[in-house]
C-alpha cells in the first residue's frame, strides 16, 4: 500500500460489509472492529503482531461508534501504566497498602443556616513512579478489571473511619457521603455488607449517605430501585447526584 488512507479505506469497505445482514436460514447482524498494526521494520514475531492488533482493537472506544484503529507504540506505554494502577488497587485491597488511597472531605455548607452539615467523600490514589492517578482513571480501571466492589468497601470502611472520627470529636449531626457505583449496588451481598462495615465501625447509620447519580437508576430501574428500598429501610440515606 502507498498511503495509511489506503488501508482505511480498505477497513471501512470490510466494516461496509457487516452493515448487512448474514443470511443462513434466518438473518444475523455480526459486529466487526478492525485492529490495524503497520509493520514498518523486520524481526516481528507473529505473537507480537496479534498482541499489538489487540491493543489496538482495546483501544477502540465505543462512545465514538468508530471500528477501526491503528496500533500505537503508545498504547503500550499505556497498558504498562494501567497495569501498575492495577497491582496498586490490588494491594489496596488485600490491606498491603493502606497508604495510596485517601479520602479528601469536601465540606458541604449550608447558606440558610449558615454552618457546616456534611461532607463529601473524594477518593484520591496515589502511585509509585506515577504520582496523583485522576479518579475518573482509577475507577474506570478498577471497574473494568472487576476491583470496583473490593474497592468501594475500601472507601466505605474509610469514609465509616472519619464519621466515627467525628462522634468522637462531639459532632454527631454531620453527615458525610460517599459515590456508589451500578456495579456495587447490583451486588446480592452489598447491603449486607454495608450493613457489617457501618457496624463495626461502630457509628449511626444515620450519619452515611449513599451517593449514586440519576442515570444509574435509569439504566438498572426495577433492580436497583429494589436495592434503594432495603437500603433506605436500613436507616441509610440516599442521594441523587447530577
Amino acid at each position: 500500500y502507498k498511503s495509511k488512507d489506503q488501508l482505511t479505506a480498505l477497513a471501512e469497505s470490510i466494516v461496509d460489509m457487516f452493515k448487512h445482514p448474514l443470511t443462513d436460514n434466518k438473518q444475523q447482524y455480526i459486529d466487526v472492529e478492525l485492529g490495524i498494526v503497520e509493520i514498518k521494520h523486520g524481526n516481528l514475531h507473529a505473537d507480537k503482531l496479534l498482541q499489538d492488533a489487540t491493543l489496538a482493537l482495546d483501544s477502540i472506544d465505543e462512545k465514538t461508534n468508530e471500528r477501526i484503529c491503528f496500533y500505537e507504540e503508545i498504547m503500550e506505554s499505556a497498558v504498562v501504566r494501567q497495569d501498575k494502577i492495577e497491582k496498586a488497587l490490588i494491594s489496596i485491597i488485600k490491606n498491603e497498602d493502606n497508604n495510596s488511597l485517601t479520602l479528601h472531605f469536601q465540606p458541604k455548607w449550608s447558606l440558610k443556616e449558615n454552618c457546616l452539615i456534611g461532607f463529601e467523600s473524594l477518593a484520591r490514589l496515589n502511585v509509585e513512579g506515577l504520582g496523583n492517578i485522576s479518579p475518573i482513571e482509577f475507577i474506570d480501571i478498577a471497574e473494568k478489571r472487576m476491583l470496583i466492589y473490593d474497592l468501594g468497601k475500601q472507601i466505605l470502611h474509610k469514609a465509616c473511619k472519619f464519621i466515627k472520627k467525628l462522634n468522637n470529636m462531639g459532632y454527631h449531626d454531620i453527615k458525610v457521603s460517599v459515590n456508589i457505583s451500578v456495579i456495587q449496588l447490583l451486588r446480592d451481598e452489598f447491603v449486607q455488607d454495608l450493613i457489617e462495615i457501618i457496624e463495626s465501625s461502630e457509628i449511626d447509620k444515620r450519619s452515611l449517605i449513599l451517593e449514586i447519580t440519576e442515570s444509574i437508576i435509569m439504566e438498572n430501574f426495577d433492580l436497583i430501585n429494589e436495592k434503594l428500598q432495603a437500603i433506605k429501610k436500613s436507616g441509610i440515606s440516599i442521594s441523587l447526584d447530577d
